[in-house]
């Protein structure tokens, strides 16, 4: 990119003669009116400027603490899910239809995924209610996860509420909700008598939590990140066995933000 040298002008109109002076078009960043006719050449751009290196991982979201939404991660989450479902765990986006009746803030890093019968009752109770539901999170990636998790952990992003450990929330099997905190009273009795489960814990009080198996498939969505992570770093395997230990933890901090 060439140097913008500045315009120079005589009393902010353009000369009469045009011998050593030209009027340059709006192709020249910042300025449209009359100038030298070098300072004119070399202020215009002879190439394209370099494209930005993405360079954001997992690890540099946590230590700047921004940003806070896990909608950051939403490329990475779409490709832990489709592992997931090689692994027999079913999670299903939400219908236009069903749309209707659920709100996902997409975000503030809903995803807008879940398991099909916890996604069917929810319907069910917007229904009855004849009111859309608001959600700030459903089924919930790993990766999102660790960065909840680690929010929480270090006092970041006002994460005030607990957060399992990647491998261990119910939101990471797809059976889990999280409504807006004013809301839960409007929608707390009515999600009871469709077998969600509420307040759980007692400390997080906007989290519903679908029958008693909702962490039965949770594990599910680390083995997913861990094969992942196997198969693009073939030179630094970990285990793939759900479980969050150092290696992967540090394997999910070094993670590309929008996956591979």
């Amino acid at each position: 990119m060439l140097e913008w040298l500045g315009p120079w002008t005589l009393y902010g109109a353009c000369p009469k003669f045009h011998s050593t002076l030209a009027c340059c078009d709006t192709s020249v960043p910042g300025y449209s009116g009359c100038m030298r006719v070098y300072d004119c050449i070399r202020a215009s751009p002879s190439s394209p400027p370099p494209p930005k290196i993405d360079n954001c991982t997992l690890g540099s979201i946590v230590q700047k603490g921004s940003p806070c939404s896990t909608d950051a991660v939403s490329r990475l989450s779409g490709q832990i899910a489709a592992e997931m479902g090689k692994l027999g765990v079913k999670l299903v986006p939400l219908s236009s239809d069903q749309k209707k009746h659920i709100e996902c803030l997409y975000k503030e890093g809903c995803s807008g995924r879940m398991n099909p019968d916890a996604l069917s009752s929810l319907v069910k109770v917007a229904k009855k209610k004849k009111k859309r539901i608001t959600l700030k999170s459903m089924w919930r990636s790993a990766a999102q996860q660790y960065l909840l998790y680690r929010f929480h952990a270090t006092g970041k992003c006002d994460q005030k509420y607990v957060v399992d450990r990647p491998g261990n929330s119910a939101h990471e099997g797809g059976a889990a909700i999280d409504v807006k905190r004013e809301t839960v009273s409007t929608w707390a009795f009515a999600l009871m008598t469709e077998h969600w489960k509420w307040p759980l814990p007692s400390s997080d009080p906007v989290h519903f939590a679908y029958q008693s198996t909702s962490k039965a498939h949770s594990k599910y969505s680390l083995i997913a990140f861990q094969r992942l992570w196997n198969r693009h770093n073939p030179e630094s395997r970990i285990a793939e066995d759900g479980h969050y230990g150092k290696e992967t933890e540090a394997a999910l901090s070094k993670t590309p933000c929008k996956g591979w």
